[in-house]
């Protein structure tokens, strides 16, 4: 198992073919779940319609939310793997997709602005990338302080740290909608206790 010092970390095949065409199913066929993930995002939003929220897709589809839950619970083992010193609290999955257009540019970081100062999720220190297709042209992952640069392939797990370290940026999106899967962990405890239901909380309980 690499030193978490290593990050980024690339992991190829994370999910199996099966569960990767399901969740890709999912993200390019039912345009309700985004719409109403995102109900309440002004128009202006960029990421109005493109954000799809477990909790949502639980109310239509509930399998679908358990594989989310599922594939969650594997990358918070993965992520406790790397770092077992710490409790790690890893947010519930969400679908992440773009179109042409999107980007994310010039260099973002997860748990603050630029200049170092807060931002709206400064309790985050960790998050991570599953990618579902590769059939659009841009939206390569970036991390700037250590020029690398990741072309998507399904079923491939980028995780990186929240912070300035792992600065990351996305190259436009030129063709083609590009699907993933996001998330966010944490090791700040009273950020967890006061917000559970957003975080894998173990294995379900599967109703016989």
């Amino acid at each position: 198992m690499p030193e978490f010092n290593t990050f980024p970390h690339v992991v190829d095949n994370f999910i199996t073919q099966e569960e990767n065409n399901i969740l890709l199913d999912i993200s390019e066929n039912n345009d309700s779940v985004f719409k109403l993930s995102t109900d309440t995002f002004e128009e202006s939003n960029r990421w109005k319609n493109k954000v799809a929220y477990s909790s949502i897709i639980k109310l239509s589809h509930p399998d679908i939310s358990d594989l989310m839950h599922d594939i969650t619970g594997r990358i918070n083992n993965y992520m406790c793997a790397i770092q077992p010193a710490l409790e790690i609290y890893t947010e519930l999955l969400q679908f992440s997709r773009w179109t042409a257009g999107d980007n994310l540019l010039p260099g973002h970081i997860d748990n603050c602005e630029a200049n170092g100062e807060d931002n709206l999720s400064p309790w985050r220190n960790y998050g991570f990338v599953l990618y579902l297709n590769d059939n659009f042209e841009g939206g390569e992952l970036t991390y700037n302080n250590y020029a690398k640069t990741i072309k998507p392939r399904p079923r491939m797990l980028a995780v990186h740290t929240a912070s300035p370290d792992c600065m990351h940026s996305v190259k436009t999106v030129r063709n083609g909608v590009r699907h993933t899967m996001i998330g966010f962990a944490t090791i700040n405890t009273k950020h967890y206790s006061n917000n559970t239901d957003a975080y894998y909380q173990g294995e379900l309980e599967i109703a016989q």
